[in-house]
């Protein structure tokens, strides 16, 4: 039997040998994320994860197994997080009203923030809309002209236009803009404001949300200008 004195049992190492403040600058460059060095020891797992979150096709899905307390939830979540950091920004879904195609809903897909801002800026229309109506349609009936109405219909669409501040002009929905624009003018320039026998006017039959409906924004997907993609698991 060999015996061993304490000395033999304790390694001294003076700090002073090293190179570096602490192990953080021995992550490499690129790595900075504390859990790239437990990938180390499973390069095979980290190419197929990369693989795997690099294929953009839906209904594509990515299985991670794994013994329980290995660390593949943490590990996945980590680098799901990095691919999301790295993909195209999230974008908004809105439903608008599609004016030459029977009522069904025109999809449009939006820089994050953006379907907010015009579902707040087609709201403020719908408002205003209304409550100047009636007079745009007195306007229009004692000049026998369109005109007011169009003047009206101009200044809100390009007041909507400069609030869209999150869209750039080579996005601008502008065929739809468009349509609206004309969908109004079309509505309005075939109605016919009738008085009955108790002097009361139609105009309540148009005063309604089945007209105004029509020209409102409905956000189905909503992110917050600069996020990323949605990271789901």
């Amino acid at each position: 039997m060999h015996t061993l004195k304490p000395q033999q049992l304790t390694l001294n190492i003076d700090a002073k040998q090293f190179s570096f403040a602490d192990t953080s600058e021995l992550v490499v460059d690129g790595h900075h994320d504390a859990q790239y060095q437990a990938w180390v020891t499973q390069a095979e797992a980290k190419t197929a994860a990369e693989f795997g979150l690099s294929i953009q096709h839906p209904g594509f899905n990515l299985l991670a197994l794994g013994e329980p307390g290995s660390g593949r939830t943490t590990l996945m979540l980590n680098m799901m997080h990095e691919a999301a950091a790295k993909s195209v920004a999230a974008s908004d879904l809105v439903a608008l009203y599609q004016f030459d195609a029977n009522g069904k809903p025109l999809f449009l897909k939006l820089p994050a923030g953006a379907g907010t801002q015009l579902k707040q800026a087609m709201d403020a229309f719908v408002r205003n809309f209304a409550k100047d109506l009636p007079n745009l349609l007195e306007a229009k009936a004692q000049q026998n002209s369109m005109t007011p109405i169009q003047i009206f219909v101009e200044g809100q669409l390009s007041a909507i236009k400069a609030s869209l501040t999150l869209i750039t002009p080579e996005k601008m929905p502008t065929k739809y803009f468009s349509a609206l624009q004309q969908d109004i003018l079309d509505t309005l320039e075939a109605w016919q404001t009738s008085t009955s026998v108790d002097g009361e006017t139609n105009l309540e039959a148009l005063m309604n949300e089945s007209f105004f409906g029509r020209y409102r924004t409905n956000v189905l997907v909503e992110h917050h200008a600069g996020d990323h993609a949605s990271v789901l698991y």
